[in-house]
């Protein structure tokens, strides 16, 4: 019986010795964290560590140099990962965790240092013929690299490695979209690349402003633009910096495009510009154009007028409105004696003199498509049909678009639109054509 005794009472002992130790086991401090990396992230310098068991959270520490460790951030025991979006570019720190329970800390994980390289905050704007792509400057960056790709594609391509802060995106397709990352990078540690970013290339619109005489406005054109959902039209009054959207327009299947701003002032000068758009993606502006409504500028298609010897003729105003102009203040005659009467004669109207094949001051431009390379000989014939026998003086308003020589050779440089001038020389010099060419 006595012996039955002992073992019952000495298996309670072992019993409640293993209880106890249990016990002791379960409220004991945690292991320390092991940093699994420290990098640079695109938000932040990113730790991450190994988790640990039978603890609460975790303590994230933070220090530069020599200095004690800080902390920065505690967080639940389901959270392996944080990411220090305060850690600024060029600057050298070192992390550490430590894991907690109700019983205490763990000890300090084996710190881990990184040098902080910031990531570029990176803008899309459709240039002339371009994509530019541009992004401020990074702390301490000594240099920068870029990729690309079409949207389409899946394998990106390196656009440039250096110390820029903008580049072009050239040699691509209108209507077409385009990815593009950017990361920098101090002496050999790089950054982390920033989230893509996607831009629909849209041409840059060539705009042209004219009053016709059968149009009760100014009337704009301009070329299609590939891909373009529509357009915005900008107004600014003459000698004004500040311009308006005025009218936003749907793009349609014609490729040239008109609008008639029929809500001018008389006697009153415009500038205009035309953005194209496709969703949140635009165009570059187009070029400025002006024009004066009420009045046509050198205007030779005259009005004709009847009237009797002696007759005090009083609605002039009212025939010019009806030729499409408001107002006139400046009159002259070409002569202010009465032409003939019977055998009777005045004396000699003043002599002027015109030139045929110039077109003083023309502003309807001739339009020509030519291929990127295409060397184009034929400009005298095209305008000839035109009625304009020669002109002498080229210029460009784009070389590197298009090119024209002395001899009037035209060369297809790069896809886009420039227009050509061609004037008169001498006492000819303010006569010319414009001839708009796009190269596709």
């Amino acid at each position: 019986m006595i012996k039955k005794l002992t073992v019952v009472f000495l298996a309670v002992i072992v019993a409640v010795s293993s209880l106890l130790s249990l016990s002791a086991e379960a409220l004991s401090k945690p292991a320390a964290p092991k940093l699994t990396a420290v990098e640079n992230g695109a938000n932040g310098v990113k730790i991450s560590w190994s988790s640990r068991k039978k603890v609460e959270g975790y303590n994230i520490y933070r220090k530069t140099g020599k200095k004690a460790f800080k902390k920065i951030a505690t967080v639940n025991s389901a959270t392996v990962s944080f990411t220090d979006k305060k850690a600024k570019s060029n600057k050298k720190y070192t992390y550490a965790v430590k894991a907690y329970n109700g019983k205490g800390m763990s000890a300090y994980s084996k710190g881990k240092s990184i040098l902080r390289v910031g990531t570029p905050k990176v803008t899309l704007i459709n240039d002339k013929a371009a994509i530019k792509i541009s992004w401020k400057k990074i702390s301490g960056a000594t240099k920068y690299k870029v990729l690309w790709k079409k949207n389409s594609k899946k394998t990106y391509k390196t656009l440039y490695v250096g110390k820029k802060t903008s580049v072009l995106a050239d040699n691509i397709n209108s209507g077409a979209k385009y990815d593009f990352k950017v990361k920098a990078v101090i002496k050999k540690t790089s950054g982390a690349y920033c989230s893509a970013k996607s831009k629909m290339f849209l041409e840059q619109p060539t705009l042209h402003a004219e009053e016709y005489t059968d149009m009760l406005g100014i009337t704009l054109e301009w070329d299609e633009v590939k891909s373009a959902e529509g357009y915005y039209i900008y107004r600014s009054i003459k000698n004004e910096n500040s311009f308006k959207k005025i009218k936003t327009i749907k793009s349609t299947n014609s490729k040239r495009i008109t609008y008639v701003d029929n809500t001018c002032e008389s006697i009153r000068s415009y500038k205009y510009y035309v953005v194209a758009y496709n969703g949140s993606d635009k165009s570059a502006k187009s070029n400025i154009d002006s024009d004066v409504y009420g009045y046509f500028e050198n205007d030779d298609v005259p009005l004709y007028l009847t009237i009797s010897k002696g007759e005090v003729y009083k609605d002039i105003h009212q025939k010019l409105k009806e030729y499409g102009a408001e107002t006139f203040f400046v009159w002259s005659s070409s002569d202010s004696k009465v032409a003939y009467n019977g055998s009777d004669k005045s004396a000699k109207s003043n002599i002027d003199s015109d030139v045929y094949g110039y077109f003083e001051n023309d502003d309807v431009p001739l339009y020509l498509t030519i291929s990127k390379g295409e060397v184009y000989k034929d400009i005298h014939q095209k305008l000839k049909e035109y009625g304009a026998e020669t002109f002498f003086v080229w210029s460009s308003s784009d070389s590197k678009v298009v090119k024209v020589s002395s001899d009037s050779i035209i060369t297809g440089v790069s896809k886009g639109t420039a227009t050509l001038t061609a004037r008169g020389s001498g006492s000819y010099k303010n006569r010319h054509v414009y001839i708009i060419v796009t190269v596709k």
